[in-house]
C-alpha cells in the first residue's frame, strides 16, 4: 500500500513516478491550515446552495466514509438541493490516476449534465 493510496494494483504502471510531487510530505502552511478546519468546514458547507456530488474510493484512507460519517456531512449539506454521495469499487485516493478514472469521470459528468436539465 502506497500510504494511504491505496493498493498499487488500482493504478496504473509508473504512476507514482510520474507524480513524486504528489506523494511529497505535506507543507508546514497547509498543516497549520488544519487547526480549524472542521469548524470552519461546518461554516461553509452550511451556506452550499447547489447540487453536491462528493465520490470516496473504496480504499479511501485519507476520509472517513462510513455511512455514519456520510450522514453527518449529508446533515451539514442541508442548504444543497441535492446531495449524492458515492463509493467508487476498486478506486484508491486520487480517483482520477486510477484505473477507476474512467468510469468515475462518466458518473461526475452524468451528474453535471443532470444539473444541466434539472
Amino acid at each position: 500500500m502506497l500510504r494511504n493510496w491505496g493498493p498499487p494494483q488500482l493504478y496504473p504502471p509508473g504512476t507514482f513516478r510520474a507524480t513524486q510531487a504528489a506523494l511529497s510530505p505535506m507543507p508546514v502552511r497547509e498543516l497549520a491550515a488544519i487547526i480549524g478546519w472542521t469548524r470552519t468546514c461546518d461554516e461553509v458547507l452550511a451556506r452550499i446552495r447547489i447540487p453536491v456530488r462528493l465520490t470516496f474510493a473504496e480504499h479511501e484512507a485519507w476520509w472517513r466514509h462510513g455511512d455514519e460519517d456520510l450522514a453527518d456531512l449529508s446533515a451539514l449539506l442541508g442548504g444543497a438541493p441535492r446531495v449524492l454521495m458515492e463509493r467508487q469499487p476498486a478506486a484508491g485516493h486520487n480517483l482520477s490516476l486510477g484505473w477507476a478514472a474512467r468510469a468515475y469521470h462518466l458518473k461526475v459528468l452524468g451528474f453535471l449534465e443532470e444539473c444541466l436539465r434539472g
